[in-house]
């Protein structure tokens, strides 16, 4: 269950997101996107790299099971080299600043421990500003 769900507002349409699993907030889904490119309603392909573009944020979906280091790290910058999802899609609609509605379905990747993870969750409501 998500205990708590808070957002920080980094500017330009660039906005970090945190669904909290636990109640010392240790174990999380910390989500950075891009409301113009990201917050749509429609489906991102977790399992490829974005287009180069320039100016604002590329998808990144962690997930920490406890302490400072992600079990999950995954970035959607074609420069990067942190992987990506072997299956998944992520939707997201609405504004943190309002209602929002996450939807991470059929995640698939392989964790910093190097062994398969599935990640799938879904969210609607209201987010604290942190």
């Amino acid at each position: 269950p998500i205990l708590k769900a808070e957002y920080e507002d980094k500017a330009d349409g660039d906005y970090i997101l945190y669904l909290y699993l636990s109640t010392n907030h240790k174990e999380k889904v910390k989500f950075e996107l891009n409301k113009d490119l990201h917050i749509t309603g429609k489906p991102i392909n977790l399992t490829k790299k974005e287009k180069k573009h320039n100016g604002t944020w590329y998808w990144v979906v962690l997930y920490y099971k406890s302490g400072d280091q992600p079990l999950i790290d995954t970035f959607g910058d074609p420069d990067s080299k942190d992987p990506v999802f072997n299956t998944g899609t992520l939707t997201v609609s609405g504004l943190p600043t309002a209602i929002i509605n996450i939807k991470l379905e059929n995640g698939r990747v392989k964790g910093s421990d190097g062994k398969k993870h599935t990640l799938t969750l879904s969210y609607n409501g209201t987010m604290t500003k942190n």
